[in-house]
């Protein structure tokens, strides 16, 4: 299990926890590497919302690697 929560609170975004699921969804169905949701995140945070740009990014990357981490050791699946 990866503590989602801990996580996002380390990063200084607490409600972050959904783009943290976000990556950790893309990790366990192979839909799409986060990379892939760079242009769809820049959508999405334009305008006034193009601070939270890089900072959404960064938890999609946390939560796609903390998964892929725990199904390399095993425990993922």
């Amino acid at each position: 299990l990866v503590n989602i929560q801990y996580t996002s609170g380390t990063t200084g975004n607490p409600k972050g926890v959904n783009m943290l699921l976000l990556g950790a969804y893309l990790a366990i169905s192979n839909c799409l590497e986060p990379r892939g949701m760079e242009s769809v995140a820049a959508k999405l945070f334009s305008g006034p919302k193009a601070r939270f740009l890089a900072g959404n990014l960064e938890l999609i990357r946390q939560g796609f690697e903390l998964v892929r981490q725990e199904i390399a050791r095993g425990d993922g699946q």
